[in-house]
């Protein structure tokens, strides 16, 4: 496994010992962005895709959250989407436009150091769409419509 990411022996990488302690925290926080807004996009697909089905959406969130599913972001973020982006008027989160500046952090860090970023990199695709369709300034979870687009269902697109 090492092979696939070192092209040299474990032995010459770097260890995380010689790193310094803010490099260890921007490490950290990169990763913690990575996961933040994967999940954000996988919970917007849950929530479309249950909705499409034409599931009881509080039984629904109230069966993911618990279950090995759940995530924080969808526990606390979910409710937002299954409301209705943008019927009360007042995002709980970051724009959309701020959750794409960090993510495109997080996948130019990747590129510089030759790291795969699969779902990081769809993740973004999946936000800059929705960004080119006018929702970047609203909350993060705006993600949500491009599924709902989708499906047919315009109920969540004002």
């Amino acid at each position: 496994m090492v092979r696939m990411y070192y092209s040299e022996p474990i032995t010459k990488v770097a260890s995380s010992a010689t790193r310094t302690p803010e490099s260890k925290s921007r490490a950290t926080n990169l990763v913690i962005s990575l996961l933040r807004n994967i999940h954000l996009c996988a919970a917007t697909e849950a929530v479309a895709f249950a909705r499409f089905l034409g599931l009881d959406m509080t039984q629904f969130y109230e069966l993911v959250n618990p279950a090995a599913g759940g995530s924080f972001i969808f526990k606390s973020r979910a409710m937002e989407m299954i409301d209705g982006i943008g019927q009360t008027g007042v995002s709980t989160g970051r724009t959309l436009n701020e959750a794409i500046d960090e993510l495109s952090a997080v996948v130019q860090e990747a590129r510089n150091i030759d790291c795969p970023m699969y779902l990081g990199a769809a993740a973004l695709g999946m936000m800059h769409q929705a960004e080119y369709r006018g929702w970047g300034k609203g909350p993060d979870s705006s993600v949500v419509r491009l599924w709902e687009m989708h499906h047919g269902d315009s109920s969540s697109s004002t």
